[in-house]
């Protein structure tokens, strides 16, 4: 009887220390379960703001045609409080195109309306963080067309077929007219273009005033246009490779620093507007160590030199003359001739932008700093 009694003691005793195991076990189960739903919350939550994070970037772009101009690569918004959490958000120049992490780019988001962007949102809520990458690329607009105007439509120079080359490569449609066509001829023309570009090897006295009042906007490499397009009351021309740029906020030279810019590869002849300018006239870049200005734009509707207003937007490139050859002009002079065609054609600073996600889940950290070309980026 007593082998029995201890035998069902050992009994009870295994059986509360089972109960008990089972017991803990579910408690430690309830806590492990209600712990993971936590995290499953939190990480929903997280890339809730992650998303939300790139959908405020990509409205202020399509609000914004100047957000090139208006924003700088690095941190837009930084642990800004949303919802309970906070998000980040980084605009980064470029793209990852070999997916590497590493964004190529020159970190400079308004020297070229066609660079894709790289934007980085980061959403974080208790420990958990969630970052959303996506890639903003322009999408192709319908393309420039240019009126070109030179010496001989049927026989172009050298560098009249250069310009044209390069025009094309950079997306334009160009067709070219000769300087000596009638203005009937000239005018019948216009409804098929976007900016007329009028070539240093065209001649002034035949160009005229064909297309002074045209509602096209018009570039000149022709200095002795001034007058005709009411810019300045007379133009001249000076030998340097250099000018001296005075309003970088302007979208012709938006991508540069005020201050001077070396524009040709070895010194050419360059223009120089005359001392007296239209009153609505805009002076971006001077000759060196005067004020004289070599490059300078009108708006639509400003005022014209000598009365009456521009039908269209105007520009005086800052070369030209017989002493000037295409090939001198560096990037930075050709860059200059884009942004002047892409002002006086009236288009928008940055094409409408399409949206591609790319998702990055992090959690526990605010992942990895973005980084262009290797290096992180800093807001």
């Amino acid at each position: 009887m007593k082998h029995q009694r201890g035998f069902a003691m050992l009994l009870v005793l295994v059986t509360v220390v089972v109960a008990t195991t089972l017991a803990c076990s579910f408690l430690t189960g309830q806590s492990t379960a209600t712990q993971i739903s936590r995290n499953i919350e939190s990480h929903v939550q997280a890339r809730a703001l992650a998303e939300t994070g790139l959908r405020l970037a990509l409205a202020e772009i399509q609000a914004n045609a100047n957000w090139r101009q208006d924003h700088t690569e690095g941190e837009w918004v930084s642990n800004s409080s949303l919802l309970g959490g906070t998000i980040t958000i980084t605009a980064v120049d470029g793209e990852d195109t070999d997916n590497d992490g590493t964004v190529e780019g020159d970190g400079n988001l308004a020297d070229d309306p066609d660079d894709p962007l790289t934007l980085i949102a980061t959403g974080k809520i208790n420990e958990t963080t969630h970052v959303a990458r996506a890639t903003v690329t322009p999408k192709p607009g319908t393309p420039i067309k240019v009126l070109f105007a030179v010496a001989d439509a049927d026989n172009l120079t050298t560098d009249e077929e250069s310009k044209k080359t390069t025009l094309e490569d950079w997306g334009f449609v160009v067709s070219t007219i000769s300087d000596n066509e009638s203005p009937a001829t000239y005018s019948s023309t216009f409804s098929q273009y976007d900016v007329a570009y009028i070539s240093a090897e065209a001649s002034a006295s035949q160009i005229g005033t064909k297309l002074a009042t045209t509602w096209l906007g018009v570039i000149t490499e022709l200095p002795d246009l001034c007058d005709e397009f009411g810019v300045s009351d007379s133009g001249s021309t000076y030998t340097s490779s250099s000018i001296n740029v005075v309003d970088n906020t302007h979208y012709i030279c938006s991508p540069f620093a005020s201050g001077s810019l070396e524009i040709l590869s070895t010194p050419g002849e360059l223009n120089c507007a005359g001392s007296s300018l239209a009153d609505d006239a805009i002076s971006i870049a001077e000759r060196p160590m005067t004020s004289r200005s070599v490059l300078v734009a009108l708006e639509a509707g400003g005022m014209l030199r000598g009365g009456g207003t521009a039908d269209g937007r105007r520009v005086l490139l800052p070369w030209g003359g017989a002493g000037f050859s295409f090939s001198t002009l560096n990037n930075d002079g050709k860059t200059i001739l884009k942004r002047a065609i892409q002002w006086a054609a009236q288009t928008p600073p940055s094409p409408e932008p399409a949206l591609h996600y790319n998702f990055d889940t992090q959690s526990g950290t605010n992942g990895d700093r973005p980084q262009r070309n290797g290096q992180p980026v800093d807001g």
